[in-house]
């Protein structure tokens, strides 16, 4: 937009390369939710690398120390691609997906807990 691109002068930064910020895009479009490890999985583990690094190298916490800065004032392409079509919930649901793996695989290569009846009854009486 006009008022972006008079942000990006006012800043001293250009403007991101129309090209790659296209392919950026085309990546955050193919983020799905799938099982870990799983074929689909692989295939959006590479979007998802591409994007999550592209967002760390343009992440600057505050642009010229000003900590009101937009997301669409400063240079941070991927992350306001993110939002802007609407992806935030297929990224949280990912995670989700992940961390329910992950607990699952450690149940599985854990011993089994003590019993949990026998603790009750060595605990002391609420009182």
């Amino acid at each position: 937009s006009m008022r972006r691109g008079a942000a990006y002068a006012a800043s001293g930064t250009t403007l991101p390369d129309q090209s790659c910020e296209s392919k950026l895009s085309q990546h955050i479009q193919q983020l799905a939710v799938c099982r870990m490890l799983s074929k689909e999985w692989l295939k959006v583990h590479i979007s998802l690398d591409l994007v999550t690094n592209t967002a760390l190298l343009q992440h600057k916490p505050y642009k010229d120390g000003d900590p009101h800065t937009t997301l669409w004032e400063g240079n941070e392409v991927a992350a306001r691609l993110v939002l802007e079509t609407g992806r935030v919930n297929v990224l949280l649901r990912c995670c989700v997906v992940a961390r329910d793996e992950l607990k699952q695989h450690v149940r599985q290569c854990l011993p089994p807990a003590p019993c949990l009846p026998q603790l009750a009854q060595a605990a002391p009486p609420h009182g």
